[in-house]
């Protein structure tokens, strides 16, 4: 979907057109993508790693404008990365990391963003404070496809698509997906689902 690989049959499309036939750089202001492996370059500082989000919209000569770098300093406010703008990457945590490649992607502005495992290494307050940012940019209208292995980490969005060694097991309203016996058949004997708010919280019992 991010356009890294060409599908085996039929084919993926972006607002109505196959995702092949845009450019690379007309890709990289559509989608951001974070993958699970992160991509790190080397030798690089927090605030240069943010600003090659901005690639896509430099062109050949390369030179950051005053947009760019309201892009790039909006992208380390709202990952809470800015306090690291001077420090080498090979010097972060885990979770900063994290942070710091979410802000790459978000320093494009694109109109969707695909994140694999985003909230790997991320503690409990920056998992929910990852989800709230996921809710504000999409009512800013963008779109965020995630892959998740937590469920309880999909409840808050608008559609849930659950894949089992490959192929779609359900889709639907997280309440429609998220549902005990259904779970149970995947994950095994002793998983309980209570609703909390008008939202499913899965629970694995002893």
């Amino acid at each position: 979907m991010a356009g890294l690989l060409r599908p085996r049959s039929g084919e993926v499309c972006l607002e109505g057109q196959p995702l092949m036939r845009y450019s690379s750089w007309e890709r990289g202001q559509k989608l951001g993508f974070l993958s699970q492996m992160g991509g790190v370059p080397e030798g690089l500082t927090v605030e240069e790693t943010v600003a090659l989000g901005r690639t896509p919209y430099l062109g050949l000569l390369g030179r950051e404008g005053p947009e760019d770098q309201e892009a790039v300093l909006w992208a380390m406010e709202v990952t809470e990365t800015l306090f690291l703008r001077s420090r080498p990457l090979s010097q972060l945590s885990g979770g900063e990391l994290q942070r710091v490649l979410l802000a790459r992607a978000l320093a494009a502005q694109p109109h969707y963003l695909l994140l694999d495992e985003p909230t790997a290494h991320l503690d409990l307050r920056h998992q929910a404070e990852f989800l709230t940012l996921m809710e504000k940019l999409r009512r800013q209208g963008v779109g965020v496809l995630t892959v998740l292995h937590d469920p309880n980490l999909a409840r808050s969005a608008d559609r849930v698509a659950f894949v089992v060694e490959g192929r779609l097991w359900a889709m639907g309203q997280p309440a429609e997906v998220l549902q005990e016996e259904r779970l149970c058949g995947v994950y095994g004997p002793g998983v309980q689902v209570r609703m909390v708010e008008g939202q499913p919280v899965v629970l694995l019992g002893g």
